[in-house]
């Protein structure tokens, strides 16, 4: 079974793959690619290549190991043993690393990798959770995992070193963005939408944000979202269902969930106890 999620130029994908023998395995692949063993049963299976036929890599596969494929690239070898294996892959083009960066980074020239994952368990396990139920996920949230996920690989393998631009804005500079927000609360607004109004990139937008209001730009719109509904619990009999889609939740039990996490109680008991 494959699940997947896609969004601006990046793909990822959740899959199961089995091990049985020997394969030769011979890859050159069109966009940059990513992919993380999330798990792995079986006797074992081993690794043999080289990328772009240089220094010979051989290594056991490991749970958590990665490998990195960049455009431009290629891995020839060997693949013994047998096992069965979970993965991650997220194939992702230029603009990504453009998008979360800026122009200014230039060329995008990064190195392959096999081998322990330069990135951290926690931000594989929220792309692995968003591919399984990408429907129960806000648009900027995926946004946001996005430009963490370019900018990690980005900083552990390119030959350029990165230096982000230190952004101070007042409050009141948002303002756009923020009428922005309360327009399409319903439509799920992306990040890379947001920060276009301010001419910035996604990750210079996000650190802006956060510095003018202590909190992430998704954080922002879901306590927006909580706030919108819980106005119209109180002065409407719209239905549960309808309110939810109304604040840009795709599901009702989605929002009941949310809502109740950050009220402590749900929405039908919200309304109950303020009515009473």
């Amino acid at each position: 079974m494959r699940t997947s999620f896609a969004i601006g130029g990046l793909t990822c994908a959740v899959y199961g793959q089995s091990f049985s023998g020997t394969d030769v395995v011979d890859v050159r692949e069109p966009r940059h690619h990513f992919v993380s063993i999330r798990q792995l049963t079986g006797e074992g299976v081993r690794m043999r290549g080289s990328f772009d036929g240089g220094r010979v890599v051989a290594r056991r596969m490991c749970e958590l190991d990665s490998f990195f494929l960049p455009v431009g690239h290629r891995w020839s070898g060997t693949c013994s043993g047998s096992g069965n294996g979970r993965f991650l892959a997220c194939d992702l083009d230029n603009s990504v690393f453009k998008n979360a960066l800026g122009d200014r980074i230039g060329d995008i020239d990064l190195e392959p990798h096999f081998g322990e994952s330069p990135i951290a368990p926690g931000i594989l396990e929220r792309l692995e959770a968003l591919c399984l139920s990408p429907e129960a996920f806000p648009r900027a949230y995926a946004d946001a995992l996005t430009t963490v996920l370019s900018f990690e690989l980005f900083r552990a393998r390119s030959n350029k070193r990165f230096l982000p631009q230190t952004l101070k804005f007042g409050a009141s500079r948002f303002k756009p963005v923020l009428d922005h927000i309360e327009d399409v609360l319903e439509s799920d607004p992306s990040l890379s939408e947001l920060a276009s109004l301010m001419g910035l990139s996604v990750s210079h937008f996000s650190h802006a944000f956060t510095a003018a209001y202590g909190v992430a730009p998704h954080r922002y719109i879901l306590q927006r979202r909580i706030q919108k509904a819980k106005a119209l619990l109180r002065t409407s009999d719209a239905t549960v269902a309808t309110i939810s889609a109304r604040v840009g939740f795709s599901s009702q039990s989605r929002f009941s969930q949310i809502f109740a996490r950050q009220t402590g109680i749900t929405p039908s008991a919200y309304r109950l106890e303020q009515h009473r």
